[in-house]
């Protein structure tokens, strides 16, 4: 086990550049090597000061980094934390975080002390390379985990599955690993394969049945926007997995239908990743359990079934029917699809303007002559980025959701064509003088978290910006049932958009909000993905910064931060290097 070990900043930069030299020479690094090589940096992170520097006063809460610090010591993973820890709690034994490193291990520590309880390493041959990417879920005592394995000759890659055994710290003989494979309908009445190569894992998600394990749903996106791709929702069976017989994929489903994905003038003619970091989200409605989905770029057709840029509704065993009426949708324009269309969807969403909303005009003009679903493609603005979440505002259900272009949507939950508000969270990246270094990053890549205050939903979103010229940051919607009809009122923006800090912070994905009751108080707390780290705790009801501390580390890119207990746990990297990573733990409380 390495472990980040403090010494003096002199020594450390001495030792750090000796090492550097020496992997030069021989051509390579161990792990222990690599951490030597990068000591000057993990250990500046146990000399940050922890002042807080939030605006509150007297407010100020008190935070404290428990671990890493010169006295104690983390364990560092190989890999970046692409799926983020998860909080075990299990009968007669203390709680424990399970980390899950991209290099294909999993692994417990204490959430007292951080030490390490047990590893395992995922199934694989020695002809392959293990690659953990996807969100897992806990199933009662076991972890479901997906991976990817990659033949070190051929190159061969193969989605699968397996079940971690939490009390033994290994893998679970019951469940046999599983080949996840999956075939779907074409529109041209044949058939279609889930190719390997050309999607990646995202995110399980577990919906437990009464007297039985239930199932697990799995998302796949694709891999750098290449090749065939579409977007891939697994349903399955955990009883027949349990079993070792019968239909394990119970159901598979395809957000598009296309078999040949080029249509010659470099478009996507199927697309609809779902690569949200947050997975599936179900929700129990009024006509029973909802399975809710949102989809990447690609190309929107109804009459061919393919939902790309889009909120889908499914059941259980992967039913779906957008509910569209026929007679409003036969003659619609599918690159810029008519409101009169979309609003009779039942369970289908597409994202539009209101008429009251000017079109995206970005500085580079890349969207003049573009429609707003053309403008969305071309920039790679697309709603896969999110993961919907469901309130309750004067007695109705909501869907609010947002898009990586920046765009936040109220929609109904009954019927959700209905689009209530459309708001554009900050402006766009660039400026004459300051142009956008990479429009296609976004603005947004989150997982929303609602508070209700007074009976009134609070839904926070961090955003980010790539330039230098606008702000960023986070910001809260509430949502109110107006004269006008349902409305997202912004109730405060984290950093104030008059700060120089609204332009300095939030210049990369921060990581997903994470909400902490304090008495009957909530604070969500974020991160942001930078040098100097901001760990941000920020009280709903008005949004003061209660505690904005520097973290150890770089703050992991949308991870999810877990709290427990008053212990926030942020997952971290070497600055500017995430295959080096760690947990760090922070205590919370009041003055």
């Amino acid at each position: 086990m390495f472990q980040i070990v403090g010494r003096s900043t002199s020594k450390a930069f001495l030792l750090a550049a000796v090492v550097s030299v020496l992997c030069a020479v021989v051509g390579g690094c161990s792990l222990k090597d690599k951490i030597a090589r990068h000591l000057w940096p993990a250990h500046a992170m146990t000399l940050k000061t922890e002042v807080n520097q939030g605006t509150a006063g007297s407010d100020l809460l008190v935070v404290k980094r428990l671990w890493p610090t010169t006295k104690v010591k983390s364990e560092v993973f190989s890999g970046n934390f692409w799926a983020s820890p998860v909080l075990v709690r299990l009968p007669g034994k203390a709680p424990f975080l399970v980390v899950l490193p991209s290099s294909g291990v999993v692994a417990a520590l204490d959430a007292a002390s951080g030490k390490r309880l047990w590893k395992a390493q995922l199934p694989h041959a020695d002809t392959e390379t293990p690659e953990l990417r996807a969100a897992p879920a806990q199933v009662g005592e076991n972890l479901m985990v997906v991976y990817t394995t990659r033949n070190k000759v051929s190159g061969a890659v193969v989605h699968r599955a397996a079940m971690i055994d939490l009390r033994r710290g290994a893998v679970n003989p019951a469940f046999k690993p599983l080949t996840l494979t999956a075939s779907a309908a074409a529109a041209d009445g044949g058939r279609f394969d889930l190719q390997p190569e050309w999607h990646l894992p995202r995110a399980v998600t577990y919906d437990p049945t009464p007297g039985k394990l239930g199932h697990a749903y799995i998302t796949f996106g694709a891999d750098r926007d290449q090749g065939a791709w579409h977007g891939w929702l697994l349903e399955v069976d955990l009883d027949a997995w349990a079993r070792g017989n019968g239909q394990v994929i119970s159901s598979a489903f395809s957000t598009t239908s296309e078999r040949d994905c080029d249509d010659g003038t470099e478009g996507k003619l199927c697309g609809g990743g779902l690569w949200a970091y947050g997975g599936a989200q179900i929700f129990h409605g009024p006509t029973g359990e909802e399975i809710l989905v949102q989809t990447g770029n690609g190309r929107l057709d109804l009459a061919r079934k393919s939902y790309s840029q889009a909120v889908l509704r499914l059941q259980p065993g992967l039913k779906f029917d957008p509910h569209c009426d026929a007679s409003a949708c036969g003659n619609t324009n599918q690159r810029d699809p008519s409101n009169a269309c979309l609003a009779t969807c039942r369970d289908l969403f597409v994202p539009r303007l209101l008429p009251t909303n000017p079109p995206p005009r970005p500085v580079d003009h890349s969207c003049d002559k573009l429609t707003y679903m053309e403008c969305l493609e071309f920039n790679d603005w697309d709603l896969g980025s999110v993961s919907p979440v469901r309130v309750q505002a004067g007695g109705r259900s909501f869907y609010v959701t947002a898009g990586k272009g920046g765009d936040v949507f109220l929609i109904d939950a009954d019927r959700m064509g209905l689009l209530y508000d459309r708001v554009q969270v900050l402006d766009l990246c660039g400026a004459p003088a300051d142009p956008c270094p990479d429009q296609n990053s976004g603005l947004i890549i989150t997982q929303p978290v609602v508070a209700t205050l007074d009976g009134e939903p609070v839904v926070v979103i961090p955003s980010f910006n790539r330039d230098a010229t606008h702000a960023a940051g986070v910001t809260a919607y509430r949502v109110r049932i107006t004269d006008k009809g349902p409305k997202l009122k912004v109730a405060w923006r984290v950093p104030d958009p008059a700060s120089p800090q609204a332009r300095q912070w939030f210049r990369a994905p921060p990581t997903r909000p994470v909400l902490q009751m304090l008495g009957s108080e909530p604070v969500v707390w974020v991160a942001d993905n930078a040098r100097d780290g901001h760990l941000l705790g920020i009280r709903v009801r008005d949004g003061k910064v209660l505690a904005d501390i520097a973290a150890g580390g770089w703050p992991m890119r949308n991870s999810k931060p877990v709290i427990y207990n008053n212990v926030l746990y942020l997952p971290a990297a070497v600055q500017g290097h995430d295959d080096l990573t760690w947990i760090e733990a922070y205590s919370i409380g009041k003055r």
